[in-house]
């Protein structure tokens, strides 16, 4: 099933990317894990990456501080 949204910015002349979805979605929070049940399905690895590269880089921002 597609995102309605991701069909309108596509026939709206706009190849839609994670950023875009999110933008006019008004997420402000693009790690927010809640989120993945919503995201249309072509940005769902990408948005899991997101989180993955988020994951790694607070880890390794933690391990720095001690």
């Amino acid at each position: 099933m597609r995102s309605p949204l991701v069909m309108l910015l596509r026939e709206s002349g706009v190849e839609p990317t994670l950023d875009d979805w999110l933008s006019a979605s008004d997420c402000d929070n693009t790690f927010d894990a809640e989120l993945l049940e919503v995201i249309p399905a072509e940005f769902r690895e990408e948005y899991e990456d997101r989180l993955r590269l988020n994951s790694h880089y607070e880890m390794k921002f933690a391990d720095q501080r001690q």
